[in-house]
């Protein structure tokens, strides 16, 4: 099985990564649940931070673990690709809460919750799918966590059209050009993290392709 190695076990470092995914997600998804609670986000951003930090030095570990070992359960390129793209959910989502903070956007836009939830959904989706690439040699369901993926960012697609066609439609334009700048930058920047999810799940079937 793909995980037994001697060394370094990038599969369940992977895993660990994506739990940090999970965790940001989560938080981003009960801020904008908890929108009214506006004193709240500088807490917020902390905590956010703190496991964008601990993401980096997940991604740190095995950079240098990849870069000491000479037999690698795949090949380094692939370690590192995933490893990097899973360190680049975390800090795309922790810029979305920036966003929140940096553009002092005070009202909730129509769609805000959903997007949010789609993204922990992703986030979670992602994490299954690691979890089963530790066996991807074996395995009968990545393939379908990966697709699972996959469709939630189909789905991110159709809502980000939905959801800045609604800030041009529902607004009157001189009076609310603000809003609509601000928040067409923040759900863009959602659809970034739903982009990002995919790319990991991309890369693990990149992997399969190579290794069957």
């Amino acid at each position: 099985m793909a995980k037994k190695t001697r060394g370094f076990d990038y599969f369940d470092q992977f895993v660990k990564q994506a739990e940090h995914c999970v965790m940001i997600s989560e938080i981003l998804a009960q801020h904008s649940h908890n929108w009214d609670e506006k004193d709240n986000l500088p807490e917020v951003l902390k905590q956010a931070h703190e496991i964008e930090h601990a993401a980096d030095e997940l991604n740190h570990q095995i950079y240098q673990a990849a870069a000491k070992e000479f037999v690698t359960p795949i090949e380094r390129e692939d370690i590192l690709e995933i490893a990097h793209s899973l360190d680049n959910v975390v800090d795309s989502i922790e810029e979305v809460l920036r966003d929140y903070y940096m553009y002092d956007a005070c009202v909730m836009a129509e769609g805000t919750v959903e997007f949010t939830e789609l993204i922990n959904k992703a986030c979670v989706a992602l994490k299954e799918a690691m979890v089963e690439f530790q066996n991807f040699r074996r395995s009968k369901d990545l393939r379908d966590k990966v697709m699972a993926v996959n469709a939630l960012e189909e789905e991110g697609d159709r809502l980000y059209l939905d959801v800045v066609r609604g800030l041009h439609t529902r607004y009157e334009r001189n009076e609310e050009a603000m809003r609509i700048m601000v928040w067409s930058r923040i759900f863009r920047g959602m659809e970034n993290c739903l982009d990002a999810i995919e790319h990991v799940a991309d890369s693990l079937a990149t992997v399969v392709v190579r290794n069957s």
